[in-house]
């Protein structure tokens, strides 16, 4: 049952082709071992040196790798007379595992393997609350941008990630997701505005609570316009508009501030 687990992800790879790299490996199992210790120990090192792996999933994808290994080198058996024939089967083998590599690695922060966007929300699925339905999906599109980034890196998935995302997360999970992205980003912007304001003599002009709490859920829906219309730049000018036309009482007088400071660097 030696790759049961496996066989079935790949729908190319035909009964027989599988029964003969069992029966190679019955028939050559200390040979096969011997011939790919040092390869597998060395892709596992490489693996980690390039993406950032956890403790917990070390072992699985440890395991990946060996049966991987193993199965390649029953193509040196199967196919000893056609180098063309042991090369496609062992690429054939190799896109097969990447993807079985890439649901575990995607996930992970820091990996850059598919998109920045739905592979941030696959890592925070339980906050962003994903019933199994939506993380397969999305799951499912972030190996398919994955084979693209892999065949070309400069591949831009960006639209294509949004409109995943819009199309698979509730308006409360998509809200969710952005103030998980930028939160403490906004978070920052606001009280060094709001320390501006008070360092200006300007603060009794607000309430402090509403008025940036006002002013955080303004900076959010900012980045969330510019983030899913990014490179629609007709829908992201008249979505902005209209969002200005509800611009909070706090951002106006972060406005004047930056707009009398540079009529004073003018002047000089």
């Amino acid at each position: 049952m030696l790759f049961a687990m496996y066989f079935m992800a790949s729908q190319a790879q035909t009964s027989y082709r599988i029964l003969s790299e069992e029966d190679t490996l019955d028939a050559h199992f200390k040979e096969i071992v011997k011939e790919t210790n040092f390869g597998v120990q060395e892709c596992e090192v490489a693996l980690r040196l390039k993406y950032r792996v956890s403790q917990g999933m070390a072992h699985v994808i440890g395991r990946f790798i060996r049966e991987r290994e193993w199965r390649k080198a029953c193509y040196n058996y199967i196919y000893n007379d056609s180098v063309f024939a042991r090369v496609k089967c062992k690429q054939e083998i190799d896109s097969v595992y990447r993807d079985s590599l890439n649901l575990f690695l995607i996930p992970v922060k820091g990996n850059t393997i598919s998109g920045e966007n739905i592979s941030f929300a696959l890592r925070y699925k339980d906050t962003l609350n994903l019933d199994d339905a939506q993380y397969q999906y999305m799951m499912d599109k972030a190996l398919s941008m994955a084979r693209q980034l892999y065949k070309n890196p400069k591949t831009n998935v960006w639209n294509e990630e949004m409109e995943v995302l819009t199309e698979s997360l509730t308006p409360g999970q998509l809200d969710n997701f952005f103030m998980l992205k930028y939160a403490m980003s906004i978070t920052r912007t606001l009280l060094n505005g709001w320390k501006r304001i008070v360092e200006e003599g300007l603060s009794d002009q607000l309430n402090k609570t509403e008025d940036i709490n006002k002013a955080y859920r303004y900076y959010l829906e900012q980045r969330k316009i510019k983030d899913i219309y990014r490179y629609r730049s007709s829908a992201q000018r008249k979505s902005l508009a209209e969002l200005n036309k509800r611009k909070p009482d706090m951002i106006r007088v972060l406005e004047t501030i930056e707009k009398s400071a540079r009529m004073i660097e003018q002047n000089y």
